[in-house]
């Protein structure tokens, strides 16, 4: 009954339509500027986190701090957190991730190496940050295809099947991911970071 009504040769399974989506012609630079960041300076990483339960977030961002700290002392990184939720819906204050930003620059030492994109933008204009960062720390699924689209180096905190399965499915040595929750979040992360920026440190210094 379902082929008479829908021949099998009209269904089609498409990607998400976010890797349709191109980068804005604006610079991205500038936006990155605007928030304070300078690439001269040192690597520049970007980095998604979103809520989850009470406990799981306090554990990833405590741990989270800890990593960027880490990276700070090795690397001289800066970061620049991306939301990729903004509570459009006041009920659903956990799809804010300011809040989470909010958190994470309170527990790190090196605050001042964290800047946060805290005004909603275009799809497309945060999409062309994508090509300016060194690398990408993301657990929200659209940060993670923004860094595939760009190729930009992403290490995922994979948090559900649809993370994970995206991730198989691409198969791209682009992506290192970590599932969630995690006992050695840390050394995970901070080794996955150190295995990207160590590949890619000498080209960032011809750039600059």
């Amino acid at each position: 009954m379902l082929k008479a009504i829908v021949p099998r040769k009209e269904i089609c399974i498409e990607d998400d339509l976010a890797f349709k989506l191109k980068p804005a012609s604006s610079d991205g630079k500038q936006l990155l500027a605007k928030c304070g960041i300078q690439s001269e300076k040192g690597p520049v990483i970007g980095v998604n986190l979103r809520t989850l339960s009470k406990q799981l977030s306090f554990d990833i961002v405590h741990s989270m701090a800890q990593i960027l700290d880490q990276l700070v002392e090795e690397f001289n990184c800066q970061f620049v957190f991306i939301p990729f939720g903004y509570g459009s819906v006041s009920e659903r204050v956990f799809d804010d991730d300011r809040t989470i930003a909010l958190q994470l620059k309170k527990f790190m030492k090196k605050a001042e190496n964290l800047k946060i994109i805290s005004e909603e933008h275009r799809p497309a204009d945060i999409l062309g940050l994508f090509p300016h960062l060194d690398a990408f720390i993301g657990m929200r699924f659209h940060s993670v295809i923004f860094s595939l689209i760009t190729q930009t180096p992403v290490v995922s905190l994979i948090y559900d099947t649809k993370v994970k399965e995206l991730i198989k499915k691409k198969h791209s040595q682009l992506i290192l991911g970590t599932d969630l929750p995690c006992r050695d979040l840390k050394s995970q992360v901070l080794n996955s970071i150190r295995q990207i920026l160590t590949n890619q440190l000498p080209a960032h210094e011809e750039n600059s």
